[in-house]
């Protein structure tokens, strides 16, 4: 936060980021995908664990349905600008 910022009392936002559903990296839903980025880990490691903990209790599927009906859907600006990324020019 700048002293400008202090002053006015204004936050700095960069780059906040949301939990949502992955609409490019996704096998079912997109709720691992999307979880994964926005945690920074591995996608394949929160599917790992979802499915561990969905064979020791079931809780992994009662937890996917419920982030799959409540976490909103990556909006279709944002999948494309992900799939884009590293790409340079049209």
């Amino acid at each position: 936060m700048t002293t400008t910022d202090q002053r006015t009392g204004q936050t700095e936002r960069q780059g906040t980021r949301r939990l949502t559903r992955s609409r490019t990296d996704h096998k079912i839903a997109g709720v691992c995908g999307g979880f994964a980025a926005y945690s920074g880990i591995d996608v394949n490691i929160v599917r790992l664990v979802m499915v561990l903990l969905a064979l020791l209790g079931g809780s992994g599927v009662v937890l996917y349905l419920v982030a799959w009906a409540i976490v909103p859907a990556e909006d279709a600006a944002g999948a494309a600008a992900e799939a884009g990324q590293g790409r340079s020019g049209p």
